[in-house]
């Protein structure tokens, strides 16, 4: 045991012990149910089991326990630590960590309990004693503490010897239930029940509705009664010629009157699609141009042009059906092509390419 000097007492509490601290001799601190004061000074573990570890370092102080409830599956139990299991108590002799069943080589019988036996016919009773003897009472006889007693059933009835006589005066003079009416009537302070339409209800500022109202609110309204509005304006003829004045009459002449519609800008026969230039070796292709490239034979470069302006557009049909066989390259002549600084090759038979300069690359249409 620690020694005690009147008069010496130096005790540090430093609370429940804690991992990876340094604790100086007379330190005390609690670890499950029990105080220790420090002997030896020292750096503590790094893990809870540790302080039996370092058990020399330290002296009781105090014993006590802890109540942990019921015993639980992996959990780390400490010296003192009480558990329940089935109806007993046991207290931990072994510092250890749990498995789902209790290990009894770790713990010793603190309090021995007992279950009570089945009661057959017993259901729906309890077990009353009056200090002496025991017996089984129905719940349904029993009452609550505030009313177990004759004087206090008689407080809450205020002593009235006449109680049920009282409460039927009382109820004689409540309004008798109410027969109920139809959805489309309503309770009039008469005590009856009405029909629930607008004879039944005075009208006031806000009006019924009518047809009559309704159609002479409307004869009565026109363009007058609605503010017009900033861009959708009324029509009215003055408005229309007025815009059909500003377009000119030159444009309604033109496209429907008789004369030289082609003054007009209009189209005055189909127009005809522009031709191919068939080639069958290898040229240096031009702006606005489209051909038909035959590759049967051999495979053909078109070379576009070194100095495109933005805009420039040419065009290459298979002519022959042979691109797979013999390819169409397109030479970008110094200008990237699809952002690439490589010539294009085409290589599908019956493929149509177009080209046009951004100003910057050939793109692919």
């Amino acid at each position: 045991m620690t020694e005690f000097v009147l008069g010496k007492i130096k005790f540090t509490w430093k609370g429940n012990w804690a991992v990876s601290t340094v604790y100086e001799k007379d330190d005390i601190v609690k670890y499950g149910g029990n105080t220790y004061v420090c002997i030896t000074g020292h750096t503590s573990g790094s893990a809870i089991p540790d302080f039996y570890t370092d058990i020399a370092k330290w002296n009781v102080h105090v014993e006590g326990v802890t109540h942990k409830g019921d015993h639980a599956d992996a959990t780390y139990y400490k010296i003192n630590d009480i558990v329940k299991s089935d109806q007993h108590q046991y207290i931990c002799t072994t510092q250890h960590t749990s498995t789902a069943t209790i290990n009894l080589t770790n713990f010793t019988l603190y309090v021995q309990g007992g279950l009570v036996a089945a009661q057959a016919g017993k259901s729906g009773q309890f077990l009353s004693t009056d200090g002496t003897n025991t017996t089984w009472v129905d719940i349904v006889e029993a009452a609550p503490g505030a009313l177990d007693t004759l004087n206090e059933l008689a407080a809450a009835l205020a002593d009235d010897a006449n109680y049920a006589a009282t409460i039927t005066t009382a109820l004689g003079t409540k309004e008798p239930a109410i027969t109920a009416g139809t959805v489309t009537q309503y309770y009039k302070g008469d005590k009856t029940w009405a029909t629930l339409d607008s004879a039944a209800v005075t009208e006031n500022t806000n009006l019924y509705y009518t047809d009559a109202r309704a159609d002479a609110r409307i004869a009565a309204a026109d363009t007058d009664d609605i503010a017009e509005g900033s861009s959708n304006l009324y029509y009215t003829d003055v408005r229309a010629d007025a815009r059909i004045t500003t377009a000119g009459s030159a444009n309604w002449n033109t496209a429907f009157g008789w004369g030289d519609h082609a003054s007009g800008g209009y189209l005055t026969s189909a127009p005809t699609e522009g031709s191919f230039s068939v080639q069958t070796a290898s040229f240096s292709a031009t702006a606005g141009t489209r051909y038909g490239v035959n590759t049967t034979s051999v495979a053909v470069t078109a070379t576009l042009p070194a100095s495109p302006s933005a805009g420039d557009a040419i065009f290459f049909a298979d002519a022959g059906g042979a691109y797979a066989t013999n390819n169409l390259t397109i030479g970008r002549n110094g200008n990237t092509i699809m952002g690439l600084t490589s010539d294009m090759t085409v290589s599908t038979n019956d493929q149509s390419v177009g080209v046009f300069y951004t100003g910057s690359d050939w793109r692919i249409y």
